[in-house]
């Protein structure tokens, strides 16, 4: 069986606003920290490299974050949860073709820096999340490298796995996809063009041409 692994944030979708506002809500509330994770650029980072490295900026140290990280987390979550339905999230085009394409035909999961809950309460709203079977996640690793491996780790516990393909918008999903030898297929539905994505095996306007 062929694994498909999709990221989520400019790759299924896009509009996504309260899960930033969460971060910063939290990094106030938890920790005190009148910071934003715009501090940084989190394009292809996943959720806890970005908790941890807006709050090293905001004069924090590893033992400080680590003692109230659990709660962080459990923050975010919530206040998702209390705001997600201000979201104004849109499917990209070709993504609830090609997942209706490949369903029963391949494992179709997740390689997403999001924490888990938030992946899908993100693929939920756009009522797509039932194509998703086993993912990898922000809280998996503190790299996206790691989540990619645990991802996998999680497919073959269900399947025995042949090839695998990796979907993706940044230039870290493409090393995240070959650090576990997938072919790295990237879109250009984010901010990063063709010289940013030319080392990934193809490279697509969009997902738009299912049959491609």
């Amino acid at each position: 069986m062929n694994l498909v692994l999709f990221d989520i944030d400019y790759t299924i979708l896009k509009g996504v606003k309260v899960h930033g506002d969460a971060f910063d809500y939290a990094f106030k509330k938890v920790y005190g920290a009148d910071i934003s994770h715009k501090a940084i650029n989190c394009q292809g980072m996943v959720d806890t490299e970005i908790i941890y490295k807006v709050l090293r900026l905001a004069g924090l140290n590893d033992s400080e974050i680590k003692l109230r990280f659990e709660e962080c987390v459990s923050v975010i979550c919530e206040y998702y949860d209390k705001n997600k339905y201000n979201e104004h999230l849109i499917v990209l085009p070709g993504v609830k073709e090609l997942f209706k394409a490949l369903k029963g035909k391949v494992i179709i999961g997740l390689l997403t820096g999001n924490i888990e809950h938030i992946a899908h309460g993100k693929l939920m709203l756009l009522g797509i999340d039932d194509f998703i079977q086993i993912g990898g996640y922000g809280l998996d690793s503190d790299n996206r490298t790691g989540v990619a491996k645990a991802a996998l780790k999680k497919a073959k516990n269900i399947a025995d796995i042949e090839s695998v393909f990796v979907f993706g918008d940044t230039p870290k999903d493409i090393i995240a996809g070959h650090s576990i030898g997938a072919k790295a297929i990237a879109v250009m539905t984010g901010k990063y063009g063709k010289n940013e994505l030319k080392h990934a095996d193809y490279i697509l306007k969009d997902l738009t041409d299912t049959k491609k």
